[in-house]
């Protein structure tokens, strides 16, 4: 799956030319921890696929991340959020004279008026293909496989205070068992 990943990345690294749309590993350091500390969530730089810087100085504290597991978003003056790619059922782009919007799963998730629209489209189509391919291997993954990816969820859920350790512990001993 990785190597498919990267053939697409490869893909639209070529077609994308926006100096706002930057791919890894060729995002500055100082973009790349901006970005990861400020809406990275649990995924650290090394997980990091492309980029949208949407501040207009460069400094990446605004934006979207596309990393190996997840979408993350910071919208200005808006809390962060995460999607997990394996939840992403559907991406569509609209693209105007002064801003570009993403939908994911029919819920508005980025505007962006500083990348070029039609690279914000082509960021979209790519951000599609890589979704399909975590799609078909996580269908075709053994219980296992799927029981280790739904560990590593839990974690982030916990993590991010949203179980209880109590919670956290239960569900994660029914997983443990399907390894």
């Amino acid at each position: 799956m990785e190597e498919e990943i990267q053939e697409i990345l490869a893909t639209y690294r070529s077609s994308i030319n926006d100096d706002k749309i930057l791919f890894s590993p060729h995002i500055s350091p100082k973009k790349l921890t901006n970005a990861v500390s400020e809406f990275g969530g649990n995924d650290g730089v090394d997980d990091v696929l492309a980029l949208i810087d949407n501040t207009v100085f460069g400094n990446a504290k605004d934006g979207l991340l596309l990393t190996r597991s997840a979408l993350h978003v910071h919208n200005m003056l808006e809390t962060p959020f995460h999607l997990l790619l394996g939840d992403i059922k559907d991406v569509q782009f609209q693209g105007g004279r002064l801003e570009s919007v993403l939908t994911i799963n029919g819920t508005y998730v980025f505007r962006s008026n500083v990348p070029k629209s039609s690279n914000v489209a082509l960021f979209a189509e790519m951000l599609t293909a890589i979704v399909d391919t975590v799609k078909r291997h996580v269908s075709n993954a053994s219980p296992s496989q799927r029981a280790k990816e739904s560990l590593r969820e839990l974690k982030e859920l916990f993590d991010e205070g949203l179980l209880t350790e109590a919670e956290y512990t239960q569900k994660r001993q029914v997983l443990v068992a399907q390894i």
